[in-house]
């Protein structure tokens, strides 16, 4: 099975068992695209126009927060980008990115 569908698959499921919670966490599950411009080395330091064409690339997001005291929690997310391929070379592009802090989430109630 290929990653996104997978990782879609098990966002989802793993979902499930939150719906009937109260306000503990958030799950969150997405898909992403990434445009990588001509010249772009891992510093993020981007060469001239004229270097090539971009690059695209597209994948999933997947993110969980865990609250613990009046609106404070701790996020973690995980992204993965796949299958775009480098300007002039045959090699393909794959990113992962793995974030993680603390959250304040304000609530307004109507």
């Amino acid at each position: 099975m290929r990653p996104l569908p997978l990782a879609l698959l098990l966002t989802t499921l793993c979902s499930l068992p939150l719906l009937g919670q109260s306000d503990v966490g958030n799950v969150f599950g997405g898909y992403t695209f990434e445009r990588i411009a001509p010249g772009c080395g891992m510093d993020y330091k981007c060469g001239n126009l004229s270097a090539g064409p971009t690059t695209n690339i597209n994948g999933w997001v997947a993110a969980m927060t865990v609250k613990s005291y009046k609106g404070l929690g701790f996020t973690g997310q995980f992204t993965g980008n796949y299958n775009g391929t480098a300007a002039f070379s045959s090699t393909t592009v794959t990113r992962y990115t793995f974030q993680f802090g603390p959250e304040y989430a304000l609530h307004l109630r109507g």
